[in-house]
């Protein structure tokens, strides 16, 4: 993938992380998951497991996502050295 293509993902990225809806989701489901761990019974491992695994998906998909923002960032700011500060940022 080519500089100007990281960048473009890097904006879509960034639009999806200040996204109210997604922001709404990625909390509302963070917290059912966490509620629902917590208040699960102790004899419930395989439930509670389900559950944590849940909670470390949805980390790694907004860290995802996070990355992808982070590596249109830093694709903008090489372009921005190799033409002079031409490049418009994120």
């Amino acid at each position: 993938m080519n500089l100007e293509d990281e960048q473009r993902r890097g904006r879509a990225a960034d639009q999806l992380l200040q996204n109210p809806l997604l922001i709404e989701a990625f909390a509302t489901i963070e917290k059912e998951l966490q509620d629902a761990w917590t208040e699960s019974k102790a004899k419930d491992e395989a439930g509670r497991e389900k559950l944590w695994l849940m909670l470390k998906l949805l980390g790694r998909v907004k860290a995802h996502v996070q990355q992808v923002s982070l590596t249109g960032q830093m694709a903008t700011f090489t372009l921005r050295e190799k033409l002079g500060g031409t490049v418009s940022p994120l």
